[in-house]
């Protein structure tokens, strides 16, 4: 079994998105690193602004969390995060590699089989770190200040649509 290198950045994800990172461990020949789960407004906002209004490149289409799959939703009155951002450490030295499409690939066929969206299949933003549930939008925002989840016990995700043009 291979690490989730901060697995601590899933708390508050959507059950299904941890049973796929659990998924990689199992599965796949290297180390993950979990970039972000949940996302604050703040959070969101401070991303939106880069590269456009602060220094860096252009990270997110979305201003704010309900536009984001990184914000809350209410799943069966518990609020989860819809997303997660996650690279292989295909590195030299087990370091992530942000080109190794490949291996962005193979994480990606896992989280499809599961019932997810992958970010790097999007024509309009490809966004090869991001992987969301299916349908996130079906449920209805939850506020940054809404009770964590409790217990871990899987919700299935809904019927996933054929494609879903979203936003990281």
């Amino acid at each position: 079994m291979r690490l989730l290198i901060h697995e601590d950045r899933l708390r508050g994800v959507h059950p299904q998105l941890v049973l796929v990172a659990k998924a990689w461990a199992n599965q796949l020949t290297w180390d993950i690193l979990i970039i972000e789960g949940v996302r604050t407004n703040a959070r969101q906002a401070q991303l939106y602004a880069q590269g456009r209004t602060t220094p860096g490149p252009i990270v997110t289409m979305a201003a704010n969390t309900l536009d984001s799959a990184h914000g809350r939703r209410w799943v069966n009155g518990q609020a989860y995060g819809m997303a997660m951002d996650a690279a292989p450490c295909t590195g030299v030295g087990g370091e992530p590699d942000w080109n190794d499409k490949a291996a962005f690939e193979e994480m990606a066929t896992i989280a499809e089989r599961m019932g997810c969206i992958w970010g790097g299949r999007w024509t309009k933003f490809p966004d090869g770190d991001h992987f969301q549930m299916a349908g996130w939008r079906d449920y209805p925002p939850a506020p940054d200040d809404a009770p964590p989840p409790t217990g871990s016990r899987p919700v299935p995700p809904p019927t996933p649509p054929p494609t879903d043009p979203g936003t990281a």
